[in-house]
């Protein structure tokens, strides 16, 4: 494939595909430079490592790596593809409309491979722990101190963490009675879960306007009332 690419122009090969392309009747082609080994395993700039392709074309040829290879970065870079189609940030030409079975067929794809994905590569295996433990070392999640302000996580060489005004998350004072009192009441709609719909008297209505679903035998069926709900 990179072979074909690498002799034939973005315009030769759309017209092969489909002379009648709306982007073939335009001054001006949106194509993207495709690495033929990838970034994210120390691939070059270099004219040598780089090809002209179609957004279609640079979808397919992750895809093929990624059946091929079975690296994360290859289905990171379909997703990747895809939503810059759909961000619609190409000028005059509007990929997204032009492209649309092949977005689709694009993201279902991800779908489709997605939890397999996520078994062979997830944060659960030894090789997505490795990663996380890589990409915190020498960081650690911290407060303020004084304040108990959740921070986040920064470098263990931070300024404020030498100097004892950031410690971590565990460590740190206790809230006096006085702050426990004054602290924001989570109650009603105060609460970030709370919803307003769902009532008392909500509740009730929708009971009484269902209540041959949800009742059987004399019996309340919660199960029922739940998908009700739904």
């Amino acid at each position: 494939m990179i072979k074909y690419y690498q002799e034939t122009s973005p315009e030769v090969r759309l017209k092969k595909r489909n002379e009648f392309d709306m982007r073939l009747a335009g001054d001006y082609l949106y194509v993207e430079k495709h690495h033929i080994i990838p970034r994210f395993q120390d691939g070059r700039n270099d004219k040598d490592n780089l090809v002209i392709v179609l957004p279609e074309e640079h979808i397919v040829l992750h895809q093929v790596r990624y059946k091929a290879f079975d690296n994360r970065g290859d289905m990171l870079a379909v997703r990747f593809s895809l939503n810059g189609i759909t961000g619609g940030a190409f000028g005059r030409e509007n990929l997204a409309s032009l492209l649309t079975k092949k977005v689709r067929s694009g993201y279902a794809w991800i779908k489709q491979n997605s939890s397999e994905f996520r078994r062979v590569h997830g944060w659960h295996t030894v090789d997505g722990v490795k990663r996380i433990s890589e990409s915190r070392k020498g960081t650690m999640p911290v407060k303020d101190l004084k304040t108990g302000v959740v921070i986040g996580s920064v470098s263990v060489n931070h300024p404020n963490v030498l100097d004892g005004r950031w410690v971590h998350c565990s460590k740190g004072r206790r809230m006096t009675n006085e702050e426990l009192m004054n602290r924001p009441s989570m109650k009603g709609s105060y609460n970030h879960n709370y919803k307003d719909f769902a009532t008392v008297e909500f509740l009730l209505n929708v009971l009484h306007m269902y209540v041959d679903d949800v009742v059987e035998e004399n019996y309340f069926r919660l199960n029922k009332f739940d998908i009700v709900l739904k």
